[in-house]
Protein backbone atom coordinates (compact mmCIF):
# COMPACT_ATOMS: atom_id res chain seq x y z
CA UNK A 1 0.00 0.00 0.00
CA UNK A 2 1.80 3.10 -1.02
CA UNK A 3 0.57 7.01 0.25
CA UNK A 4 0.11 10.10 -1.42
CA UNK A 5 3.57 10.61 -1.01
CA UNK A 6 4.93 7.64 -2.53
CA UNK A 7 5.75 5.75 0.21
CA UNK A 8 4.94 2.73 1.19
CA UNK A 9 3.44 1.76 4.25
CA UNK A 10 3.39 -2.15 5.80
CA UNK A 11 0.29 -3.76 5.29
CA UNK A 12 -2.50 -3.47 7.48
CA UNK A 13 -4.44 -6.90 8.89
CA UNK A 14 -7.67 -7.61 8.38
CA UNK A 15 -8.73 -5.77 11.80
CA UNK A 16 -6.82 -2.70 10.58
CA UNK A 17 -4.07 -3.43 13.34
CA UNK A 18 -0.52 -3.46 12.10
CA UNK A 19 1.30 -6.88 11.58
CA UNK A 20 5.11 -7.40 12.76
CA UNK A 21 7.23 -10.49 11.90
CA UNK A 22 6.12 -13.13 9.18
CA UNK A 23 2.54 -14.21 9.19
CA UNK A 24 1.69 -17.54 10.23
CA UNK A 25 0.31 -20.13 8.41
CA UNK A 26 -3.27 -21.16 8.58
CA UNK A 27 -2.52 -24.40 9.87
CA UNK A 28 -0.30 -23.95 12.97
CA UNK A 29 -1.56 -24.03 16.32
CA UNK A 30 -1.88 -21.16 18.25
CA UNK A 31 -0.96 -21.38 21.99
CA UNK A 32 -3.10 -21.53 24.56
CA UNK A 33 -3.93 -18.72 26.67
CA UNK A 34 -3.31 -18.79 30.59
CA UNK A 35 -6.88 -19.61 31.23
CA UNK A 36 -6.99 -22.98 28.65
CA UNK A 37 -3.64 -23.65 30.39
CA UNK A 38 -4.93 -23.47 33.96
CA UNK A 39 -8.28 -25.16 32.56
CA UNK A 40 -6.28 -27.64 31.60
CA UNK A 41 -3.89 -28.15 34.77
CA UNK A 42 -6.82 -28.75 36.91
CA UNK A 43 -8.78 -31.25 34.10
CA UNK A 44 -5.50 -33.11 34.50
CA UNK A 45 -4.28 -33.19 38.05
CA UNK A 46 -4.41 -35.89 40.57
CA UNK A 47 -3.70 -39.89 39.50
CA UNK A 48 -6.01 -42.16 36.82
CA UNK A 49 -8.01 -44.78 37.53
CA UNK A 50 -5.50 -47.24 36.01
CA UNK A 51 -2.31 -45.48 37.65
CA UNK A 52 -4.51 -46.23 40.97
CA UNK A 53 -5.45 -49.26 39.90
CA UNK A 54 -1.44 -50.27 39.42
CA UNK A 55 -0.56 -48.54 42.34
CA UNK A 56 -3.11 -50.92 44.56
CA UNK A 57 -2.18 -53.87 42.72
CA UNK A 58 1.58 -53.55 43.41
CA UNK A 59 0.76 -52.91 47.19
CA UNK A 60 -1.73 -55.75 47.34
CA UNK A 61 0.96 -58.68 46.11
CA UNK A 62 3.41 -56.73 48.82
CA UNK A 63 0.69 -57.39 51.35
CA UNK A 64 0.18 -60.77 50.34
CA UNK A 65 3.76 -61.73 50.75
CA UNK A 66 4.23 -60.61 53.59
CA UNK A 67 1.48 -62.31 55.46
CA UNK A 68 2.62 -66.40 53.78
CA UNK A 69 6.01 -65.55 55.07
CA UNK A 70 4.74 -64.61 58.67
CA UNK A 71 4.05 -68.35 59.53
CA UNK A 72 7.79 -68.75 58.58
CA UNK A 73 9.03 -66.16 60.66
CA UNK A 74 6.70 -67.30 63.56
CA UNK A 75 8.13 -70.92 63.01
CA UNK A 76 11.90 -69.71 63.14
CA UNK A 77 11.02 -68.00 66.13
CA UNK A 78 9.75 -71.44 67.69
CA UNK A 79 12.90 -72.96 66.67
CA UNK A 80 15.10 -70.47 68.06
CA UNK A 81 12.97 -69.90 71.46
CA UNK A 82 13.29 -74.08 72.00
CA UNK A 83 17.35 -73.92 71.12
CA UNK A 84 17.43 -71.53 73.77
CA UNK A 85 15.48 -73.01 76.29
CA UNK A 86 17.24 -76.26 75.81
CA UNK A 87 20.48 -74.67 76.25
CA UNK A 88 19.24 -72.84 79.48
CA UNK A 89 18.29 -76.21 81.12
CA UNK A 90 21.28 -78.28 79.95
CA UNK A 91 23.86 -75.27 81.05
CA UNK A 92 26.14 -76.13 84.22
CA UNK A 93 25.32 -79.85 84.06
CA UNK A 94 27.00 -82.88 82.46
CA UNK A 95 24.54 -83.65 79.16
CA UNK A 96 25.12 -85.63 75.82
CA UNK A 97 23.74 -85.31 72.23
CA UNK A 98 21.57 -87.63 72.53
CA UNK A 99 19.82 -86.09 76.16
CA UNK A 100 19.82 -82.47 74.01
CA UNK A 101 18.10 -84.24 71.30
CA UNK A 102 15.72 -85.93 73.23
CA UNK A 103 15.13 -82.38 75.06
CA UNK A 104 14.70 -80.80 71.60
CA UNK A 105 12.46 -83.61 70.73
CA UNK A 106 9.73 -82.62 73.11
CA UNK A 107 10.01 -78.92 72.31
CA UNK A 108 9.58 -79.35 68.87
CA UNK A 109 5.67 -81.71 69.97
CA UNK A 110 4.78 -78.98 72.29
CA UNK A 111 5.75 -75.60 69.43
CA UNK A 112 4.10 -77.83 66.61
CA UNK A 113 7.56 -77.71 64.67
CA UNK A 114 7.52 -79.19 61.21
CA UNK A 115 10.29 -77.61 58.86
CA UNK A 116 12.79 -78.98 60.66
CA UNK A 117 13.09 -82.57 62.85
CA UNK A 118 15.15 -82.22 65.75
CA UNK A 119 17.40 -85.07 64.38
CA UNK A 120 18.17 -82.30 61.54
CA UNK A 121 19.67 -80.04 64.03
CA UNK A 122 23.51 -80.42 64.38
CA UNK A 123 24.97 -80.59 68.07
CA UNK A 124 29.34 -80.57 67.90
CA UNK A 125 30.89 -80.80 70.81
CA UNK A 126 32.84 -77.22 71.10
CA UNK A 127 35.30 -75.84 73.72
CA UNK A 128 33.80 -77.12 77.37
CA UNK A 129 30.16 -77.84 76.17
CA UNK A 130 28.50 -78.23 72.92
CA UNK A 131 27.05 -76.37 70.32
CA UNK A 132 23.73 -76.86 68.67
CA UNK A 133 23.02 -75.03 64.60
CA UNK A 134 19.69 -75.23 63.24
CA UNK A 135 20.38 -74.55 59.45
CA UNK A 136 16.80 -74.99 56.92
CA UNK A 137 15.07 -73.70 54.51
CA UNK A 138 11.42 -72.98 54.24
CA UNK A 139 9.22 -72.04 51.35
CA UNK A 140 5.52 -70.81 50.95
CA UNK A 141 3.70 -70.79 47.82
CA UNK A 142 2.91 -67.34 46.78
CA UNK A 143 1.23 -67.46 42.96
CA UNK A 144 0.74 -70.24 40.91
CA UNK A 145 4.31 -71.65 40.24
CA UNK A 146 6.01 -68.88 42.42
CA UNK A 147 7.25 -69.35 45.60
CA UNK A 148 9.12 -67.42 48.43
CA UNK A 149 11.54 -69.14 50.33
CA UNK A 150 13.80 -68.25 53.25
CA UNK A 151 17.01 -69.69 54.60
CA UNK A 152 17.29 -69.70 58.72
CA UNK A 153 20.31 -70.30 60.41
CA UNK A 154 20.69 -70.50 64.64
CA UNK A 155 23.55 -71.21 66.42
CA UNK A 156 23.09 -71.57 70.14
CA UNK A 157 26.35 -72.44 72.75
CA UNK A 158 25.74 -75.09 75.50
CA UNK A 159 27.99 -74.25 78.10
CA UNK A 160 28.54 -77.47 80.93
Amino acid sequence: MTGDCGILYPALGETGVQRTGPRRPDNVKKTRTNQEAKQMRDHQSGATFIGMLVIVAILGLGLYGAIRLVPLYMEFMAVARALDQTAKEAAGSRTSPGELRSSLDRRWTIEDITSLQPKEVEIRRSGNGYSMRAWYRAEAPFIGNVSLVVDFDKTVDVNQ
